[in-house]
């Protein structure tokens, strides 16, 4: 008896049976309409079409190639690789838009592009995090760990930063 009662005060407040009721039905609904096709993405990542200029400089850097070839391999690989024989080569092919950039190995990495998008910027965030990746290694495998911002022409052949010249430490 009691609760047939209140269940009549609360059915004849409209303000709390939009609340209680009718709100979070239309709620539901709503996000099911904006989250019903999140698990059926149509967009799959595709391999990124790169060249990089085969020079004596990146023959001579072993690393870089091996990450280069490793990332270019495989059934989910990150770029598809082509290997220029010049830099009027891998302009021609950029041009054609057959790549969307292309590597020139030399005191730094460079990455030349005709425009800006998203592939570019996953191909110059892989160069930067490589980049990072083997300061990083070096830097450990020196033993000596710089400070941040610090350029390395200010430290000298077989002084550490922080201690005197004449310590043998």
């Amino acid at each position: 008896h009691i609760y047939i009662y209140r269940l009549k005060c609360i059915l004849r407040d409209r303000g709390t049976v939009f609340w209680t009721l009718v709100f979070p039905l239309i709620l539901a609904v709503f996000f099911n309409m904006a989250f019903s096709n999140l698990n059926k993405s149509t967009e799959t990542f595709k391999a990124i079409n790169i060249a990089v200029i085969d020079d004596e400089q990146y023959q001579a850097d072993h690393n870089f190639k091996t990450v280069l070839n490793e990332v270019s391999q495989g059934e989910n690989r990150l770029f598809n690789l082509t290997v220029a024989t010049s830099r009027d080569e891998a302009d021609k092919l950029l041009d054609e838009s057959l790549i969307d950039g292309y590597i020139v190995v030399e005191t730094r990495l460079k990455l030349v592009v005709k425009e800006s998008g998203i592939s570019q910027s996953i191909i110059k965030s892989f160069l930067d995090n490589y980049v990072q990746t083997a300061s990083a290694v070096k830097s450990i495998l020196s033993g000596v760990v710089l400070p941040a911002g610090l350029p390395d022409k200010l430290l000298e052949p077989g002084k550490l930063p922080g201690k005197s010249p004449d310590t043998d430490e």
